[in-house]
């Protein structure tokens, strides 16, 4: 790069990092359950010393990469601040994904021009907005970035010890995310079908499993002895039917669309039709990087889409688990503009029109949008999905039809956009277009980021005065030498509210037993129920990992709102203190036994 681009390059890159640590700075609390609850659970357990649990009980989970980056962050004493502390340091190591980015750049000889721009795409790309939540994609991206980047290293230098070395990478990668295995099939895949005589090259891929394999076993007999597979999604009964196997088709079809839809699909289509016109790095990356795509929307659509989404039009998709993938697919479709720029030539190539129709069909007939229920699944597809809703709220007539009129009117405007980039493409300058997708894809971005932005401090934002009855809780018990337990009675697999701040603010961890009183009582009691604190088998309300059985019931927390009303609790005095509107704390009058009394019986 020219020194002046240079420096304003990283200035922008890093007023957008500063950017993004302003965004979360704020009380904060997990909320994204069960995943959130697990990471930051085991991380908890892991800095306790009590082996992998959450809440004080056993779980039998093995994708621990993030909650062992979170650890020490549990030194912190203050559970705000270490909230606080916590989305700072997700937001630095998710950005250092643009490190990688800018290596595997320079490593596919991209212009300064080019190369000034990906930074700076990099930099506003929306995906990066997870770093706001707690989740394990924070490792993922960058992580996952590195091995591509180390990969093309490892193909020009033909060099065993680094493919010895990736396959070590690539199973810490899996310890965070079990889609990180879709780089290692992409890997064999990439061989086969290169066709290669090197005898060199099959080594290497035989190196990179075996590697692998090794990590994979020696965790197996030690860290993660005992343990069985933590990913039960794989039974092929959920494919059995007819109707499955349509679904699982289309899901494919919709999710591989919507990937492409993130980077405006041009560039991936162009990328397609010139392959032939890339250089020989550049050739590698978008082959493996395609590769990676294929196995990996495959493997979501087979193990969730189709079990989750089953019947849906217009399903969930799970775009964070593509994240590294869609930002470099940017990368070769800049390096055949900068190899073209001055070829300003007309070029009726039939194949891009053709892959520019078939894409368009899809935006038209097909694509609807995707199902979100939480911030994280799609922060890339916002500028769509937001631009929609607002139609909607401006023509609030039209959500009475049957029609979906607002996703139509989104498909037409994107493929009116795409017929003209195509035109200047193909007809006038291919700078000019050039121009006009980075504007749109960062235009896009944009857009996408303060929509995630909102919706995200909106998601995860703590309330300040149920953070402080947690902290009350907590210091209530503690002050109470005679507490050996609490046992919170919570309904709907411990995901409710409340539940989510004790999970975040509560870190006496040890005292309490969160169950769900399905698991707890029997639906019907005939006069009374009791259970005796040595011989009882209380089950985790969310995982359902059975406790070690207390030494006795000291206090009990109920959730008000959804309290069993044909039951009462005996021998129990209520503390008024500590009791809010939402919840009410008990004091166990009778410590080796809890009981339960039909209420009419007890009055």
């Amino acid at each position: 790069m020219k020194k002046e681009t240079r420096v304003m390059t990283i200035e922008f890159v890093l007023v957008m990092l500063i950017v993004r640590i302003i965004w979360v700075w704020f009380d904060r609390h997990i909320n994204l359950y069960g995943d959130e609850l697990r990471y930051y659970g085991i991380a908890r357990s892991l800095f306790m010393g009590t082996g992998l649990s959450i809440r004080n009980a056993p779980i039998d989970y093995q994708k621990i990469l993030y909650s062992i980056f979170l650890v020490p962050f549990f030194a912190i004493s203050d559970p705000e601040k270490r909230m606080l502390a916590i989305g700072v340091a997700n937001t630095i190591v998710m950005y250092s994904g643009i490190i990688p980015i800018y290596l595997i750049s320079k490593k596919v000889g991209l212009s300064e021009k080019s190369l000034s721009l990906i930074m700076i795409i990099s930099a506003i790309w929306p995906e990066l907005m997870i770093s706001m939540s707690y989740m394990s994609e924070v490792i993922y991206y960058p992580l996952a970035l590195w091995f591509v980047y180390l990969w093309l290293i490892q193909r020009d230098k033909q060099s065993l010890v680094l493919a010895g070395s990736l396959g070590v990478l690539c199973y810490i990668g899996y310890v965070c995310k079990e889609i990180f295995l879709a780089f290692l099939i992409a890997d064999v895949l990439y061989l086969i079908i290169s066709r290669t005589r090197e005898k060199k090259e099959y080594a290497m891929t035989a190196i990179l499993l075996a590697a692998f394999a090794l990590c994979h076993v020696l965790a197996k007999v030690t860290m993660f002895s005992g343990l069985g597979n933590s990913y039960n999604q794989m039974g092929i009964e959920a494919i059995l039917s007819v109707r499955s196997l349509l679904y699982l088709g289309y899901y494919f079809v919709y999710y591989y669309g919507a990937f492409f839809l993130e980077v405006l699909a041009l560039p991936v289509l162009y990328s397609v039709c010139e392959y032939k016109r890339m250089n020989v790095s550049n050739k590698a990356l978008f082959k493996y990087v395609m590769l990676f795509s294929f196995v990996a929307v495959g493997t979501v659509a087979y193990t969730i889409m189709v079990r989750e989404d089953i019947g849906k039009i217009v399903p969930r998709l799970h775009l964070r688990y593509m994240a590294p993938a869609t930002i470099l697919l940017l990368i070769p479709f800049f390096n055949i503009l900068d190899c073209r720029e001055a070829d300003e030539e007309a070029n009726n190539n039939k194949w891009s029109l053709i892959a520019l129709a078939c894409f368009l069909i899809f935006v038209l007939f097909i694509f609807r949008g995707a199902y979100r229920s939480v911030p994280i699944d799609q922060y890339n597809l916002d500028w769509y999905t937001e631009t929609r809703n607002l139609i909607r709220q401006i023509f609030p007539g039209i959500k009475e039809l049957s029609i979906d009129i607002a996703g139509i009117l989104m498909s037409f405007l994107f493929c009116m956009f795409g017929i003209v980039v195509h035109y200047i493409y193909r007809k006038k300058s291919k700078l000019l277009a050039k121009k006009v997708l980075v504007g749109a894809l960062i235009f896009t971005s944009v857009i996408s980021c303060l929509y995630g932005m909102r919706w995200n401090r909106k998601y995860y934002k703590a309330d300040k005065v149920r953070t402080e009855n947690v902290l009350k809780l907590e210091s209530y018990f503690k002050a109470d030498d005679e507490c050996k337990s609490v046992i919170y009675i919570t309904y709907g697999l411990g995901i409710r509210s409340f539940v989510k701040y004790m999970d975040s603010y509560f870190d006496e961890v040890s005292l309490l037993y969160v169950v769900d009183e399905a698991d707890l009582i029997p639906e019907v009691i005939e006069r009374e129920y009791s259970i005796t604190a040595k011989d009882s088998h209380l089950l985790e309300a969310t995982y359902k990992g059975e406790y070690e059985a207390p030494e006795e019931f000291s206090y009990i927390i109920v959730e008000n709102d959804c309290a069993r009303q044909d039951v009462e609790l005996q021998n129990v005095e209520r503390i008024e203190e500590v009791s809010t509107d939402e919840y009410t704390v008990y004091k166990n009058m009778d410590r080796r036994n809890l009981t339960w009394m039909k209420k009419e019986l007890a009055e």
